[in-house]
């Protein structure tokens, strides 16, 4: 038998384990085994050969695991938002405020996104238009729709203003408190950066929910 063949060359316990091993030919070689012998030793010590039609599954299997995180990765980086096939809204103009204030009723009932009070709840940019910054690099080809600053996905609904202490939106503003979304949790969380903010322990860390139609543009939102 091709065990009884091995003789001092190499102990069956050393037998490599994978039949794809190189070993296999100078072990044939060097112990004169037939094709039979070399296939029996292979089976007897190796995992059983994989077939096509399974490694074609393990392959899909792979790839369907890939896209779905590709899926709910896309959200991060503004390529696909949610499950959407097409681009979200561009620039809507001098109807942007109108849609943003509909939108602040609508989709977050008048709420601030941060704290979730209800009182003097504002507009707040993400980014401002200015002229004197490039936000080239956040349009294409690097995304697939193009950024569009007076679109309603450049604002959040927060409570106060800029320059009012104690707000989110002053909070916001001066760069103290941000909202980013998480591809791993697929969710959107605050971060307060001062402990001191009266309202730190109500927002840090809480996961919020963003407008379905206008989701905040997620590329601006790791940027600033």
């Amino acid at each position: 038998t091709g065990k009884a063949k091995l003789g001092g060359i190499i102990s069956f316990e050393n037998l490599p384990r994978d039949r794809n091993a190189n070993l296999w030919t100078r072990i044939e070689n060097d112990c004169h085994l037939t094709l039979n012998e070399l296939s029996a030793l292979q089976n007897a010590v190796c995992s059983p050969a994989k077939s096509m039609e399974r490694i074609e599954a393990e392959v899909g299997a792979l790839r369907a695991e890939l896209e779905n995180f590709r899926a709910h990765s896309f959200i991060a980086q503004d390529e696909r938002l949610y499950f959407f096939s097409k681009a979200m809204p561009r620039s809507i103009g001098s109807k942007t405020y109108s849609i943003v204030s509909r939108t602040i009723q609508k989709d977050y009932h008048g709420r601030c996104l941060f704290c979730g009070e209800e009182m003097n709840v504002t507009k707040a940019h993400i980014v401002a238009g200015n002229n004197k910054v490039d936000y080239s690099p956040f349009s294409t080809p690097t995304y697939r729709d193009d950024l569009d600053v007076n679109s309603p996905r450049n604002f959040l609904p927060l409570c106060g203003n800029d320059g009012m202490d104690g707000t989110c939106h002053n909070e916001f503003d001066k760069f103290l408190m941000t909202l980013l979304y998480n591809p791993f949790e697929k969710v959107f969380k605050v971060y307060c950066l001062r402990k001191s903010f009266p309202k730190y322990n109500q927002c840090h860390l809480r996961v919020v929910n963003v407008s379905p139609t206008y989701p905040p543009y997620c590329r601006l939102l790791a940027w600033r």
